[in-house]
């Protein structure tokens, strides 16, 4: 009778080492996805940065320079997320904001000069495609190609 108590003895320990392996796997995992989940939200603002950021310098461009044009293309999601965003060219600053997880998301670092769109609109929003943006006069203009 001994021999079988030391046979379910060790088939519990053996549950209670599966058990508590499986614990450190399930822990492992969430501490992964989480990284994971930071990474591509640090991702997304670089992304919206860089649109803002080259947005702003093409207006610079066609603000210095007299009947210089550029081709802005708007892509249709902002990284590896594929998370919607608005851009939005005002007459002092470019906007990017997009939602993620739940939350609003705002970059905005650039002043510009005068902007207007195709309707004379010195606040707008573009969507995505291809844009020429162009200076004349002092004001700088952006139209859809």
């Amino acid at each position: 009778m001994a021999g079988f108590q030391l046979r379910g003895q060790a088939a519990i320990e053996f549950m209670a080492a599966f058990g508590f392996l499986m614990l450190m796997f399930v822990i492992i995992q969430i501490v992964f996805i989480q990284s994971q989940a930071n990474a591509i939200s640090d991702r997304t603002v670089i992304y919206a940065r860089r649109l803002a950021t080259e947005t702003a310098a093409m207006i610079s461009l066609a603000a210095s320079s007299e009947g210089i044009s550029s081709r802005l293309e708007v892509p249709s999601s902002l990284g590896e997320a594929g998370e919607a965003f608005t851009l939005t060219i005002s007459n002092s600053s470019v906007l990017v904001s997009y939602e993620y997880n739940g939350e609003n998301a705002v970059w905005e670092p650039v002043r510009v000069q005068d902007v207007r769109d195709n309707a004379a609109r010195q606040v707008f929003n573009l969507t995505t495609g291809i844009y020429t943006v162009y200076g004349t006069g002092g004001v700088v203009h952006v139209f859809p190609q």
